[in-house]
């Protein structure tokens, strides 16, 4: 094979992996360690990390230096080290993840040159619990929330697993084998997971926004209100007027809650009124709560609803 065909097949191998290329890679192509360097000397190829090499021309990304960083940390390992914790999280599109970490995992015995900007060694990373995102090896969903939880703080640690439920991003059967899988005694975060998972016992819905979490916190939990149903469908006698996000169903109190992005419009405005006339003329009392009062002023809003269950008792 001649140099030119070696370049062609490391061209369309980078192309998969971001623009990057590793040392061995180029030897499989049929360079010898004298072409690869004149590649480099000549600027044809830089080094990103320690045998890992990124085409001229090739724009410089995060997934750029994050595939770099995966692809170099294994060379030597025996098998591959994969994108993890944060890494992994932006990559899967979890929330609140896009500060473009660079953190990877991989077996003991790490090349010791490629340093990623956060390295993390384990000796259980069983195959189910790696996936192909973007083209780069990382953590799987349940296998990344379960290394969260060793390095977040545990609101942080809730906020990611309440929003990879309410996606679809995970199941909590799926956490649970890969709790039983990897977590325990010994591993940082484990209990915390457990703890999270044990909690969304069998008919528990994840807060679908921020929102609603704080609604729970910062009123129903912090103003010692008991706690309403969730996500329940209401009707009346014509039939279904619509699922509402909390619900006192003995007092016919229902929750409603305005986000600071949404309800603004006018169609929405109309939809939400001509709803609310509907559960009013059922018998329900409707409190409709929207970002300003909930953030401002959270005892006016327990007040609202305290006020509404006694009128009820």
């Amino acid at each position: 094979m001649t140099d030119a065909e070696a370049d062609r097949r490391l061209e369309a191998r980078a192309a998969k992996q971001h623009g990057v290329l590793t040392v061995t890679q180029a030897y499989e192509a049929g360079l010898s360690r004298g072409a690869i360097r004149h590649r480099v000397e000549s600027g044809r190829w830089e080094a990103v990390v320690p045998g890992v090499y990124r085409l001229r021309g090739t724009l410089v990304t995060w997934e750029l230096r994050l595939h770099a960083t995966v692809i170099g940390a294994g060379r030597g390992a025996g098998r591959g080290a994969v994108a993890s914790h944060r890494s992994a999280a932006q990559l899967h599109g979890i929330p609140g993840f896009s500060g473009n970490w660079v953190e990877v995992t991989g077996p003991l015995g790490l090349h010791p040159r490629a340093r990623p900007a956060r390295g993390f060694a384990s000796r259980r990373l069983p195959a189910h619990h790696v996936m192909r995102v973007d083209g780069i090896p990382a953590t799987s969903v349940a296998r990344t929330l379960l290394d969260l939880a060793g390095v977040l703080d545990p609101d942080q640690t809730e906020r990611a697993l309440d929003n990879c439920l309410v996606r679809g991003l995970v199941t909590p059967e799926g956490a649970w084998l890969v709790y039983h899988d990897v977590g325990g005694p010994g591993r940082t975060g484990s209990r915390l997971f457990r703890d999270l998972l044990a909690a969304r016992s069998e008919g528990y819905v994840a807060p679908a926004s921020e929102l609603e979490r704080r609604f729970i916190q910062d009123v129903i939990v912090a103003f010692q209100l008991p706690m309403p149903g969730r996500e329940e469908d209401v009707g009346d006698s014509d039939g279904w007027i619509g699922r509402v996000e909390f619900v006192y169903a003995g007092a016919k109190v229902l929750v409603e809650l305005d986000g600071r992005l949404y309800h603004t419009a006018l169609v929405d405005r109309r939809r939400d009124r001509d709803r609310d006339n509907r559960f009013m003329a059922a018998g329900w009392r409707v409190i409709r709560i929207d970002y300003e009062m909930l953030t401002k002023a959270p005892a006016y809003v327990a007040e609202l609803i305290r006020r509404a269950l006694q009128a009820a008792a």
